[in-house]
């Protein structure tokens, strides 16, 4: 069966949609989550090694924020994707689908849920970021429209950052490594206790670091 990549920021439309999916189809549903910070080559593999084994029903594997997963394991994954029996089918769940290798997307059917909200990339934001890429300048730090006192304010500035970089990701070649690491930190810091400003400047370090390189 083809391959169907959902996109979504929501959990609740995810989960509404997955539920629907299994009462109306009745097949048997594998819900897989990464072992670690992202998907590993290892644990592709493993799943590989269990599609190949034939079952007569219908299977059905849900790969749980694939975003997270190492280019390593997604190229693993291109031939199993591709010739997939026909009674299994593959659902890779993203925030974004520029977290994929484009040959993924290519064999797959894009399926987006609803977002929480329409966001647009704010003007002055972008200003702030197209200087910053420009002439890494870690004063940035700190300062507005970098400042957080939240989870949410912090969510809400990675949003911006990966609109910015998605923006870019035509002309410029950092821009999917660095998207990667938005989404990685964003998912983490939604699951975990951790700082949000401490999170927010980390992650502006790292385009410090990145940008700061000549580029290959």
């Amino acid at each position: 069966m083809i391959p169907l990549i959902v996109v979504t920021d929501e959990k609740t439309a995810l989960e509404s949609y997955l539920d629907s999916l299994q009462n109306t189809q009745g097949q048997r549903m594998m819900r897989i989550q990464r072992k670690k910070e992202e998907f590993s080559l290892d644990q592709i593999k493993e799943v590989i090694k269990e599609v190949a084994i034939y079952q007569p029903f219908r299977r059905t594997y849900v790969f749980e924020d694939f975003h997270l997963s190492s280019l390593e394991a997604q190229n693993a994954f291109l031939k199993t994707l591709e010739e997939a029996p026909e009674n299994v089918q593959f659902i890779l769940c993203v925030l974004t689908v520029h977290s994929l290798l484009p040959t993924i997307v290519s064999r797959a059917k894009i399926l987006h849920l609803a977002k929480s909200q329409d966001v647009k990339l704010d003007g002055e934001i972008e200003k702030v970021l197209t200087k910053f890429v420009t002439n890494p300048d870690l004063s940035i730090l700190g300062r507005q429209p970098f400042t957080t006192t939240s989870k949410t304010d912090a969510s809400a500035i990675l949003i911006q950052l990966i609109l910015f970089f998605r923006n870019r990701l035509a002309k410029d070649e950092r821009s999917g490594g660095i998207l990667r690491e938005i989404i990685r930190l964003k998912r983490l810091m939604e699951n975990n206790n951790i700082n949000a400003q401490l999170a927010v400047d980390n992650l502006l370090i790292l385009i410090k670091k990145k940008y700061s390189m000549k580029s290959s």
